[in-house]
């Protein structure tokens, strides 16, 4: 015997539509159906997101599976979160502060030149399939056309550089020369590889819905976004505190922010080894970074704003939030220097 049940905590707005094998199982009848030894049953779960849940708002629920079986009763408990959608763009900013941003170009003599560097670094791209011969994809400095491309596209209007993004995104995600064969995108080492996927995310959210991706595009840049954060949770588990982790980890965050996974953007934020853990464990009472240079310094204090501002559209507000100083004396989750047991998650 086997069956689902939604379980409430309180203050649950979403209600679960649960079948198992295309029947519907309501509170009464949440033992579910009768299985044969060896077979299986089809649980599907259904959400209806409604019309007071802002874009953006994001919501648990707790699905409860029990069974009655030979060797004796089993239970399991599934989290599943719904997030409605938030129109592109949004990491940076929404159309609204994407059009400040472009009247304070279009009033500022000193914005507009630095806006024209943009652009002229932008119509300077030639763009081709990843380099060959080589481990990776491309140099690390493409990611200065990439984002180059975007603010031109964002600020102008003009689609001619949300089609070279578009472009390079098929290349860069071809299943057979791309990163799903290469499993590397830039030419340097994973701290830069962490800021190169930063740069694909960023564009990727800015051309969205420039019409220049087709819905094929978008899914292909997804898989490189997915694989991509697969292989951070593996590299993250020897609980090091460092920039390099950090730069890591702002990538990956910023991957799921792209493809709004918030199950994966919160844990990369909140969870265990995650970019809180590294701002409470590597940041000194001063306000100075554990590494102690100026170049560290500034670069992760960008990278922890970055990462509050992008949360804000979800309901985060990290910039004006108080966290618990930690008490250990090493910069290091585990001692003396053994690796972290345990694999990351959301807590």
């Amino acid at each position: 015997m086997s069956g689902a049940a939604q379980v409430y905590e309180g203050w649950e707005s979403l209600i679960a539509q649960i079948s198992l094998n295309g029947r519907p199982l309501d509170h009464a009848d949440a033992q579910g159906v009768v299985l044969q030894p060896g077979a299986g049953a089809e649980l599907a779960i259904s959400v209806v997101i409604h019309d007071y849940m802002p874009a953006g708002g994001h919501e648990n629920t707790r699905i409860r599976i029990v069974g009655l079986g030979s060797s004796g009763p089993y239970e399991e408990l599934v989290e599943v979160r719904t997030l409605r959608s938030l129109p592109h763009p949004y990491i940076y900013h929404n159309k609204d502060g994407w059009d400040r941003v472009r009247e304070n170009i279009t009033g500022n003599e000193p914005y507009r030149a630095a806006f024209e560097k943009y652009c002229r670094k932008a119509d300077s791209w030639i763009i081709t399939p990843p380099m060959e011969g080589r481990a990776f994809c491309y140099e690390t400095n493409t990611e200065s056309f990439l984002m180059s491309a975007a603010y031109a596209y964002v600020v102008t209007g003009e689609r001619r550089y949300a089609r070279m993004i578009a472009d390079f995104y098929r290349h860069f995600s071809d299943p057979v020369n791309g990163y799903p064969a290469r499993k590397k995108g830039c030419s340097q080492s994973y701290v830069q590889e962490g800021h190169f996927f930063k740069h694909l995310a960023i564009p990727f959210d800015i051309i969205y819905d420039s019409g220049e991706m087709s819905e094929e595009d978008k899914a292909a840049m997804e898989r490189c976004f997915r694989l991509y954060m697969e292989m951070l949770d593996t590299h993250i588990l020897d609980g090091h505190i460092s920039n390099w982790i950090l730069s890591e980890l702002t990538g990956a965050f910023f991957c799921a922010l792209a493809i709004q996974d918030m199950e994966r953007a919160l844990q990369f934020v909140f969870g265990t080894g995650g970019i809180i853990e590294q701002f409470r464990h590597g940041i000194f009472d001063d306000g100075w970074w554990h590494e102690c240079s100026v170049g560290y310094n500034t670069w992760v204090a960008s990278m922890m704003l970055h990462t509050a501002h992008a949360l804000i559209p979800f309901g985060y507000n990290l910039i004006h939030s108080y966290f618990r100083i930690p008490f250990n004396k090493e910069v290091s989750a585990s001692y003396p220097g053994a690796g972290a047991a345990g694999e990351i998650g959301y807590v």
